[in-house]
């Protein structure tokens, strides 16, 4: 079935290759042929999902093609980042990386943090004064938002515990992580048409102009180098190589500090398989220095993988074996590879009643996301990229990693404006606390349904403001020098 997805994939891509060079709108919106295939796929898994003879779905494979293409965004944003640091050197001092990626994590934490703060004032400002819920029900915009499907599936048993008391916060983290991807997209889209036009992102042959997509179809412009002879081996295949040997280093890397974490769990696994026991658990999982560390995604391992290979090859004199743009060739085909899989798997199938509560904490979830990408970025990133490494952080917030990248690739193809690279590196500050960390798991058990939720509230917004400051300290550091 891994062959009959790709071939769906790779299907997927021709038809909106076609449309992109044919449609007008899709040139003025600045819409990626890859994008247009996610969409086309979406829309095939949805049109035979609704029709009354299941067999004819089946008979398309549809099933095992959307399984085939379920590890995919995970994988491919990995490949993204062990090519990210083996393609070039940084260019960027350690002084400079460690300074971008303080104001970065400080971003995302605002971000992250103040999705809680907006769901739990509203909770208690315009949701409990009229519906019986728990405080924790504030949570659930970080939950699905910066979460996602995965943390929304873990949260359920601590959401569904009588520590709790929300039975269905399982399917409302579910849904709106759903909600959260569906709106990622459409209007993260619409954002990037807005700094384009705003001149808040600069291509870098110049103006950004109409662009049909066969303008170069007359041009002797290698895509590519040759750093060995092919009588060896392929020169691509060679670039191929050494990016698997990256994520190899990555990947051997996490598994290795997984199964520290596994032999720690050991220790604290629960003697009953009630919701209440399975949430204490996934709290001792997440507050442990092994379940903190190794809750770090895959992604900043094979970021590293690529450092580590390229730092080798540097010692042994051969650094030069590497082809900047080979790997940027791998890295943008796994991109767009990735898209089509991200944007086809998204699951719209919502509860059949949204709760009012539930649409208003959807309704300030994306004021609160657009706000920090179109007021706060601008005020606390590095002015030269705020946009770019804006919308990772939109993407992120909204949906997951991959659609950030997913629109980030719209206004950086090359990924090599420096936003990427700060991302990658702030991870670490943020991941393995926040969007589906320690303190998302702990807060609702620990702190939410133990004190009034004025004071939850008033406290996390508290602790937005004072982040807020420390980031504009840190950008008016980085402006003076």
């Amino acid at each position: 079935m891994m062959l009959v997805a790709t071939l769906f994939v790779i299907v997927a891509l021709a038809i909106g290759t076609v449309l992109r060079v044919r449609v007008r709108l899709l040139q003025w919106c600045f819409v990626p042929a890859s994008i247009v295939a996610g969409f086309l796929g979406f829309g095939v898994v949805q049109l035979f999902a609704l029709l009354e003879h299941r067999e004819i779905a089946d008979a398309f494979w549809l099933e095992p093609i959307k399984d085939a293409l379920g590890p995919w965004p995970g994988t491919l944003i990995s490949v993204v980042f062990a090519c990210m640091l083996l393609e070039r050197k940084s260019s960027k001092s350690m002084r400079e990386s460690m300074a971008g990626a303080s104001r970065e994590g400080i971003m995302v934490w605002i971000v992250v943090l103040g999705q809680t703060a907006v769901g739990l004032l509203c909770t208690w400002l315009l949701i409990q004064p009229f519906f019986d819920v728990p405080n924790s029900f504030g949570v659930l915009i970080e939950t699905g938002f910066a979460g996602g499907h995965g943390t929304a599936s873990a949260m359920g048993n601590v959401l569904e515990s009588d520590a709790v008391g929300l039975p269905a916060g399982r399917d409302l983290g579910i849904f709106m992580a759903t909600m959260g991807l569906i709106f990622s997209v459409t209007t993260g889209v619409v954002y990037v048409n807005l700094a384009i036009r705003r001149g808040w992102v600069q291509a870098k042959e110049g103006p950004v102009s109409l662009i049909q997509g066969l303008e170069n179809r007359n041009s002797n412009e290698p895509a590519a180098f040759a750093r060995i002879r092919s009588e060896v081996l392929d020169p691509f295949l060679f670039q191929v190589v050494l990016v698997g040997l990256a994520f190899g280093i990555g990947w051997s890397a996490q598994q290795a500090v997984k199964s520290l974490t596994v032999s720690v769990h050991e220790q604290v696994v629960p003697t009953e398989e009630s919701a209440e026991s399975m949430a204490e658990e996934a709290l001792r999982s997440r507050t442990s220095l092994a379940g903190t560390i190794g809750s770090f995604p895959l992604f900043i391992y094979t970021l590293f993988g690529g450092l580590t290979l390229r730092f080798g090859m540097r010692k042994f004199g051969i650094e030069d074996l590497i082809d900047t743009a080979s790997i940027q060739r791998i890295s943008s085909i796994s991109m767009d590879f990735l898209i089509v899989a991200a944007i086809t798997l998204l699951n719209i199938q919502a509860l059949q009643a949204v709760a009012t509560p539930l649409f208003i904490l959807l309704v300030a979830a994306l004021f609160w996301t657009g706000f920090c990408l179109l007021v706060l970025a601008p005020r606390l990133l590095p002015k030269d990229y705020w946009f770019q490494l804006g919308i990772i952080n939109y993407g992120m917030s909204t949906g997951t990693t991959a659609t950030g990248f997913t629109l980030l690739k719209i206004v950086d193809r090359n990924v090599d404006s420096g936003a990427a690279e700060d991302y990658a590196l702030a991870a670490p500050l943020s991941s393995p606390f926040i969007g589906g960390g320690m303190l998302t798991i702990g807060l609702p058990m620990l702190v939410l349904e133990k004190v009034p939720i004025a004071v939850s509230a008033l406290v996390a917004t508290a602790c937005v403001v004072a982040l807020y400051f420390l980031g504009q300290r840190l950008a008016f550091k980085a402006g003076a020098r």
